[in-house]
């Protein structure tokens, strides 16, 4: 955070940087020992980078604790399969707003079976952020549905126990994942992402980048871009640094500021 103060004072004294929150954004990487590079793309107020780091670190922690949880249970990645069951007649007559409102659309309802999950989808991996957030973070990312609903968490969203144990019955888990939606491609499209997570959490943490939410947590943006995506600069020549450069660069160098400066949020 300091570093980043520093920065951002700096150029705003060249006297042609931008005003305003939000002008200026900080990316932030972040990685603890068994986790996986983490980039956070544009902390908007720097001092909130702190926070930030706190809770991605407080992720990865949780996300390696599920991963041993799920080998202490034996579970492994062929349990889970690219495929569904259709439950939308069980729901024909559900008090669930959020169900009757797909269904009045000519929608569907879907469950995926989570074998060996019970207690894991619910877990928090940051403040008011569970492992299933993190499934849901996916589909909202790669479909237009707007997130899924899993056992951990029903009864509720005016889902019944009764709704709840006929699904478990036909699908013989007593854990799973149900989606709703109007459209086949979707449906399909999210239980293929919901699943390759799932296989991930086998293997701690994903490396991905994030976006910052305003109370220091993150959600998932897209996979972090190997090898083959890290070129140069297309669009510009490379630039040989001289000594002739660094000794103008020297003269340009402005006054130093005032400890006073410490405190100013996001470069505002």
């Amino acid at each position: 955070m300091e570093v980043a103060y520093y920065i951002g004072h700096s150029i705003k004294m060249t006297g042609k940087a931008k005003r305003g929150l939000g002008t200026v954004r900080q990316d932030v990487n972040v990685s603890i020992e068994g986790g996986a590079k983490t980039e956070i793309k544009g902390v908007p107020d720097l001092s909130l980078i702190p926070k930030v780091i706190e809770y991605e670190v407080q992720r990865q922690l949780n996300l390696l604790a599920i991963r041993d949880e799920l080998i202490k249970r034996g579970v492994r990645e062929d349990w889970f399969v690219k495929d569904f069951v259709d439950v939308t007649d069980i729901f024909s007559s559900t008090k669930s707003n959020l169900i009757k409102k797909v269904l009045d659309g000519s929608g569907k309802v879907i469950a995926i079976k989570t074998p060996g999950l019970r207690g894991i989808l619910g877990k928090e991996v940051q403040p008011n952020r569970r492992f299933g957030t993190e499934l849901a973070d996916r589909v909202r990312v790669w479909t237009s549905l707007s997130g899924l609903i899993h056992s951990d968490e029903l009864p509720g969203y005016g889902i019944t126990a009764e709704e709840v144990s006929k699904v478990s019955s036909r699908l013989g888990v007593d854990s799973f994942i149900l989606l709703a939606g109007t459209s086949d491609r979707d449906l399909v499209d999210a239980v293929d992402v919901i699943i390759d997570r799932i296989r991930e959490a086998l293997h701690g943490v994903p490396e991905e980048t994030r976006a910052a939410n305003p109370d220091g947590t993150t959600r998932f943006m897209r996979p972090r871009p190997g090898a083959a995506r890290m070129y140069p600069e297309t669009d510009l020549r490379p630039i040989r640094i001289t000594e002739d450069m660094l000794t103008r660069a020297k003269a340009l160098v402005p006054e130093p500021s005032s400890p006073g400066w410490v405190g100013i949020s996001a470069m505002a």
